[in-house]
Formats: structure tokens, sequence, C-alpha cells
């Protein structure tokens, strides 16, 4: 069936993003000696494979929505997403503040002087107990937004900013370590925004791609050759302030 059909591309498109998310974590892990251009390379092809989990993330939600009410969407994610996490910071959040201690992480001077309870809830808060969690925090905030989504999606005149968000997001960039969820949620909206617009017009999405889909490669690997060539900074963007 249509439905069938559906779920096998858009699992086997969050597959690839998790492939393309282990293999550039497990590059700083590799104490890199080889050639600085195939550094280069993998850095500009891998990095900040978050944004194609947004993007499904988007994808998903607006393919769902009809499915849904905000009560039992954030039902499902509370049992599948905030409670797991809550519990599997836990180990790390207590090595942080009651064991090796704040003042060792790069950004702990901030929280050094709190209390240890107002330190749990900080890294709850921002995903910091462990450098990969800081994803949570920005996705739920996302999920929250469940009733202004829904109400953007009913006019889609609201995707023709769309071009407009991705500007600020390339402008804005991501927060330094990751640190500053509700940057993030601005960084990343355009994508989740652009991946309910691609499930809206899927279908003519999806002929446009068989049609041009060589033009798009081609185009893409220009893209990343031109990159590659002039850019002074290989990889994801990040800056302590925005702009």
């Amino acid at each position: 069936s249509k439905n069938k059909v559906f779920v096998s591309y858009i699992h086997y498109f969050r597959g690839i993003a998790i492939l393309i998310i282990i293999a550039y974590h497990c590059m700083p892990s590799s104490n890199w000696q080889g050639n600085s251009h195939v550094k280069a390379l993998l850095d500009d092809i891998l990095c900040n494979g978050s944004v194609y989990f947004v993007f499904v993330a988007g994808f998903l939600f607006q393919h769902l929505l009809p499915r849904y009410k905000f009560a039992g969407y954030m039902k499902k994610k509370v049992k599948n997403v905030l409670s797991p996490y809550l519990i599997v910071s836990i180990p790390a959040i207590a090595h942080s503040v009651f064991i090796k201690g704040v003042e060792s992480l790069p950004y702990g001077a901030n929280i050094a002087s709190k209390p240890a309870l107002l330190k749990v809830i900080w890294f709850y808060a921002t995903g910091m107990s462990l450098c990969q969690f800081w994803f949570i925090p920005m996705i739920f905030v996302l999920y929250l937004a469940f009733p202004l989504l829904r109400f953007l999606d009913k006019d889609e005149k609201v995707y023709y900013a769309l071009p407009a968000l991705f500007l600020m997001s390339a402008l804005i960039h991501r927060p330094e370590y990751n640190l500053g969820v509700m940057r993030s949620v601005i960084y990343y909206f355009p994508v989740y925004l652009f991946g309910m617009w691609a499930s809206r017009y899927r279908e003519t999405l999806l002929q446009m791609i068989g049609r041009f889909a060589a033009l798009l490669i081609v185009g893409w690997l220009v893209l990343l050759l031109v990159n590659l060539v002039g850019a002074e900074v290989h990889g994801t963007l990040h800056w302590a302030k925005p702009f």
C-alpha cells in the first residue's frame, strides 16, 4: 500500500541518518593522523547529522497530525522520550554534581556556586550531563509546540517563509557546546518546518526528485567541492554568540 511505501523510505532515511551520526561521533575518538583533506571532506559530509533527525521528526509530525490530539501526543512523547532521558541521565548528573564537580566542565563556571538541586535541574534542562543529550530538551520544546505547528500547517502560505528562516538559521549558528536550548530550537526550527512541508507535498516532491535526481546529485557534489576548497572551517559552526 501507499502507506507501507511511505514508512519504508522515511525509515530508510532515518537509518542513514543514524549511520552518519555514529560515524561522525567516532571521528574524535580516532585521533586522526591521516590526510587533512580527507578529514575535512569527512567533516563536511558527516557533520550536523542531527538535521536529518529533525527533518524526519517534522515529516512524521505532519504525516501523523490527523491521528493525534495534543494530550495523546504528549503522553507518547513523555513515555518514549522524556522518561528514558530522565532515567538515563541520573548516573552522569550524579557524577558531575557529586563526584567530579562541575568546575572541571568547560561551561561549569556558570553553575559552580549553585546549590546541588539547582545544578541537577540545570543539567536536565540543558542536556549537558552528557554532550549527546543536548538534543532531547531541544526536540522536546518542538514537541510542546504541537498546537502552534498544527495551526501553522493549516495555511500553506506559512511555508513561503522557509527561505528567510533558513537564512536566519545559517546566520545564528549552533551554540557553543550546544549550550542554549532555545537558540538550538531557533536553529533547527526551519528544518522541522521543512520536514512538514516535504510531508505535505511528498507526492509532488518525490516526482521531482525522481525527475531531477542526477542534477541534484551533481549540485550537491559541486557545493561540497566549493565548501571543501573555499571554507576555512569544515564541519559544523559553533559560536558562543549568535550572528
